[in-house]
């Protein structure tokens, strides 16, 4: 979703909302942790992706009202292993995860679960396939995309009607009078993109290859 600071669906997305919500914005690409801190020490106005799990508890931010996405997990596994519909299906398993993202509690704070981190999702997609891990669970769409580009999607399958978590995506302004204003100009400018289409189009350029899918 973000490759760098010119390309991704949410940097594309924003570019397109500061053009129509005339704000002249600079987009910097930092790791997640750093991300954060920045914004947290105000060297930022905005932060994005934003979802209530990569901040601190007692962090203090103003959430877009206008949703940027919703993020949900998927278990991706090999065709030659049972479908995995649910956190109880992956107890027995050995489960590959990326460094960085920001999964729900559910998976990360559970001890029954066997963690395996790993640097990118390719990396994990190479241990799925190899056998070091029985699945891997990433949000859906960067899933998708890492298959399709790593050759291995016609190996893989996933349940896409049983998501194991769902996070909304947001931006996330500094909670001062220029965060709210930002705020509710961008907010605005996203909801008429949803309301003409043009949002859509830009979510729709996910290459969502039709060879994942759950087995017959």
């Amino acid at each position: 979703m973000v490759k760098n600071e010119e390309s991704g669906l949410f940097v594309e997305l924003t570019k397109a909302i500061a053009a129509r919500a005339n704000l002249n914005i600079e987009i910097k690409v930092l790791p997640p942790k750093r991300a954060i801190y920045y914004f947290l020490e105000q060297k930022v106005d905005a932060l994005f992706p934003g979802l209530d799990f990569s901040f601190p508890q007692d962090a203090q931010y103003l959430k877009s009202k206008e949703l940027i996405y919703i993020k949900q997990d998927f278990a991706f596994s090999l065709k030659s292993k049972p479908l995995i519909n649910s956190f109880n299906d992956l107890i027995k398993y050995k489960i590959g995860i990326t460094r960085g993202y920001p999964y729900s509690r559910e998976l990360i704070e559970n001890e029954q679960f066997n963690l395996s981190i790993a640097e990118s999702d390719e990396s994990n997609i190479k241990k799925l396939v190899n056998g070091r891990i029985d699945a891997f669970v990433v949000e859906e769409f960067s899933g998708i995309q890492a298959f399709s580009q790593t050759g291995y999607e016609h190996l893989i399958q996933y349940n896409p009607h049983a998501p194991l978590s769902s996070q909304d995506v947001f931006y996330a302004f500094q909670l001062t009078i220029k965060g709210k204003k930002l705020s509710e100009k961008i907010s605005k400018v996203l909801k008429a993109m949803k309301d003409d289409g043009s949002y859509q189009k830009i979510m729709n350029r996910v290459n969502n290859t039709k060879n994942l899918k759950p087995a017959d």
